[in-house]
């Protein structure tokens, strides 16, 4: 949960979400494909920063086509 206090997300839910579970997708083996909706650079190096392979993060816009998104998935289980 975020805090009710907390009112600085600016859009950044996801990256607060990641850092807080994050060691245990890693350790269950979770695959993580980050999507967002946000077109600008800062959150896409946020994420990788924080150890997201730069392959497992795209905008929403970018895989919009069903075989699009279907390759990116296979790409990041090394289906492809």
């Amino acid at each position: 949960m975020y805090h009710p206090d907390n009112h600085n997300y600016e859009g950044k839910e996801g990256i607060i979400f990641y850092r807080r579970t994050k060691e245990h997708l890693e350790k269950s083996g979770t695959f993580v494909l980050v999507l967002t909706v946000r077109l600008d650079n800062e959150i896409r190096k946020i994420f990788l920063n924080e150890g997201l392979p730069k392959k497992n993060y795209s905008t929403k816009l970018a895989l919009r086509e069903p075989d699009v998104f279907v390759n990116k998935v296979k790409g990041i289980l090394g289906d492809e």
